[in-house]
């Protein structure tokens, strides 16, 4: 039998959160792969731990590291630190991949290969040079200077064309790659963010849902930013009231800084009517789902990577066969009308969400509920099949 093949993986996020990164490792644990995963923690969680048979290696990220990282490209002080911290794994254990989950710690990756001469892999889960620029904390005060000095799409495009693969999660997002950032086409595979089989258990029965059993649940999973269109949600919920007074919205996931939705929930005094239920396990998140007789994921179609990705939820939705509320971004939009998921909003309208979630309540509109399946056990496959060229 070949000889393992040795992955140190990076990860500049907590985790267990990142349910992407969990279904890549345990994947290539199914096969001739071994992996070390190296990631930050701000919360204290144990420098060491075994999770799910592989090994995680954490670093705590005091505070002032952490405002280093949003200004990494321009100051050395955030990367330096990964540099010490990958040194140290690589003078205990000979790796022969390091695998970089997002944009910003590719070049940390590019240092790991020319100093050690493994493979890099730049695993890409968003167009990150255009998602970052939108985010709230870039957008504020001193976030706005260090937008101004960061240039994302020139990091992108130089780090990315010196990795050994780079993976994307749509068809539309490889060919931006290809075009833009003129990356060879030999190079890169796509691995959509589709979810894993065991979603296909959840149980609606679920103690912590049985309050709910008299409610007319519309279902959100996933961050909460002003990138979502949550806002455009929660507005709609008075008008829904009107038609459905069992109505209630659940929102699931983290509150990233910047977005405060409680603002817009006790202006509109929707309490007891929009529901946080914070970060869920991803079995939980299924059963939330499950439960769910709308969910939706409005982020508004200003802007190329919207346009061009399907959200991990928008596959978790239709997997469990919910009607879905979509924005008028085009590659979720396409999804979802093109096979008869659900219905769309146009412009961030919130009459036309409140309109449209009354509709599905009365069962006016054509829908396939034998749902749309894809799923990570199938999509996974190419990133596997480059590992094992490898051994």
């Amino acid at each position: 039998m070949a000889e393992k093949i040795k992955v140190l993986m990076l990860l500049d996020n907590e985790f267990p959160a990142d349910n992407r990164v969990e279904k890549m490792i345990l994947s290539m644990q199914e096969t001739n792969i071994s992996v070390d995963l190296l990631n930050c923690t701000k919360v204290g969680k144990p420098n060491f731990e075994v999770y799910k048979g592989f090994n995680i290696y954490r670093w705590n990220l005091s505070k002032i590291l952490f405002k280093f990282g949003a200004a990494s490209i321009i100051t050395p002080f955030y990367f330096n630190r990964w540099k010490k911290e990958v040194d140290i794994l690589f003078s205990k254990n000979k790796y022969d991949v390091i695998h970089i989950n997002d944009l910003p710690l590719v070049s940390v990756g590019y240092y790991a290969k020319q100093k050690y001469g493994c493979k890099l892999v730049s695993d890409q889960h968003e167009f990150y040079s255009n998602w970052i620029n939108r985010t709230s904390h870039y957008n504020k005060g001193l976030g706005k200077i260090i937008k101004a000095l960061s240039n994302w799409p020139k990091y992108e495009k130089k780090y990315l064309n010196l990795s050994d693969l780079v993976v994307t999660v749509s068809t539309n997002l490889h060919d931006i790659y290809l075009k833009r950032l003129g990356l060879d086409a030999n190079n890169i595979i796509i691995v959509p963010n589709t979810p894993d089989k065991s979603i296909l258990t959840a149980n609606a029965k679920n103690d912590d849902l049985e309050k709910y059993k008299d409610d007319f649940i519309i279902f959100y999973g996933g961050g909460i930013d002003i990138l979502r269109g949550i806002d455009i949600a929660i507005k709609a919920m008075p008008k829904i009231l009107e038609s459905i007074p069992n109505a209630k919205m659940i929102l699931a996931g983290p509150v990233y800084k910047g977005y405060n939705p409680f603002d817009t929930i006790n202006r509109l005094n929707l309490e007891k009517k929009v529901i946080h239920v914070g970060v869920l396990p991803q079995l939980i998140l299924a059963d939330y789902i499950s439960r769910a007789d709308i969910c939706y994921h409005i982020p508004p179609a200003d802007n190329e990577e919207a346009n061009n990705s399907i959200a991990t939820k928008i596959y978790q939705y239709g997997a469990q066969s919910k009607p879905i509320i979509v924005s008028d971004a085009k590659m979720m939009h396409d999804f979802v009308i093109d096979n008869k998921l659900g219905l769309a909003i146009y412009n961030n309208n919130s009459e036309q969400f409140a309109d449209n979630a009354i509709r599905i309540y009365n069962k006016d509109f054509e829908f396939n509920n034998e749902g749309k399946s894809y799923f990570w056990e199938d999509t996974v496959k190419p990133i596997l099949e480059w590992y094992a060229k490898l051994s």
